[in-house]
Parts: C-alpha cells; sequence; structure tokens
C-alpha cells in the first residue's frame, strides 16, 4: 500500500519530473565536460529561471489536443491580459483576432545583461525587470510596438536589456 501511494503521488507532477530529470542531465553533462564551476551555477540558473517557459510549451502541447474554439477560448484567457498592454490591440473586440495572436506569442527568457535584439518583434515583459533607453521596464511592459511598421527607417531600433532573469512574450 506504501508502494502504491508513493508511485501514485510521485507520478501527480509530470512537469515536475521532466523538470527534474533534465536539471540532472544538465548535471551530468555539466561535470561530463568539466565546466567551470561559475558556468556551471549560471547553466543551472537559467534553467531553473526558465522553467515557466518550458511549461508554457507543454501547456500548448495539450492545448493543441482541443477544438478550434476551444483552443481560442483558452489563448484569450491566457493571454489576453498581456495582449490589452499593446495600445492598439487594447481596445480590438474581436475575439478572433485576440485569439489568433494569442496562439503567435512566443515565451522568452533572457539571462541578465542580455540584450533583446530582435527587429521587428513586439516583446511584453512577463516576469523580471529590464531596462531600454534609460527606463526600467517591469511586468507589463511593452517595446517594439511598431514591428508592424515594413519601413526600416521608421522602426525605433533601441534595443531593451535584461536586468535579472526576464521572461517575455514575443510576436514577430
Amino acid at each position: 500500500t506504501v508502494g502504491n501511494f508513493c508511485s501514485i503521488v510521485s507520478t501527480m507532477d509530470s512537469s515536475n519530473i521532466e523538470f527534474r530529470q533534465r536539471m540532472d542531465a544538465l548535471n551530468y553533462m555539466l561535470a561530463e565536460r568539466r565546466f567551470p564551476h561559475e558556468l556551471r551555477e549560471r547553466c543551472r540558473m537559467f534553467y531553473y529561471q526558465s522553467r515557466e517557459q518550458n511549461r508554457i510549451y507543454a501547456y500548448r502541447k495539450l492545448e493543441n489536443c482541443f477544438s478550434k474554439s476551444l483552443r481560442s477560448e483558452v489563448a484569450i484567457a491566457s493571454n489576453s491580459r498581456w495582449i490589452s498592454k499593446v495600445w492598439y490591440l487594447a481596445n480590438i473586440t474581436n475575439s478572433g483576432f485576440i485569439a489568433d495572436v494569442s496562439q503567435l506569442l512566443e515565451p522568452y527568457t533572457a539571462a541578465p545583461a542580455e540584450i533583446f535584439e530582435q527587429s521587428f518583434t513586439l516583446f511584453i515583459l512577463r516576469r523580471g525587470v529590464a531596462a531600454r533607453n534609460g527606463h526600467v521596464l517591469s511586468c507589463g511592459s511593452v517595446w517594439g510596438e511598431d514591428f508592424v511598421i515594413l519601413n526600416d527607417d521608421l522602426v525605433d531600433k533601441r534595443y531593451a536589456a535584461a536586468l535579472t532573469y526576464t521572461e517575455v512574450l514575443t510576436l514577430q
């Protein structure tokens, strides 16, 4: 009975199990390749901080099993808070359009001092702190809204930099 109970409990959270297995694999790789101690710590910290990004990808696999309309509802429920931060998307009432945009958002995790330098990309800050043009950006900050402009001369090309481990949603 105790064995069965332990077996059931150990398989309840497959996301955590997969995370621990990959962390074990990462530790094995770092040791086998004899990376310097500081680099090992940075790799572990990045993997730990990108855990939410990996969870989002796992959830998207689940969502792909839903019907199109249910998948749209889930996308809106998951991302409408972030999409409303983009000024020209905030007042759109067409739920189909918002669902399509929501499903195109890609998570990205950046380490401290990493530069967000992708051109023609919308960034929505979900977690962490970044800086751009002398301003501190926090949760809900948006930049790159001009990613829809085709004329390269009109696009604001100032980059942002992560000050902490930062998670953003991107749309190209």
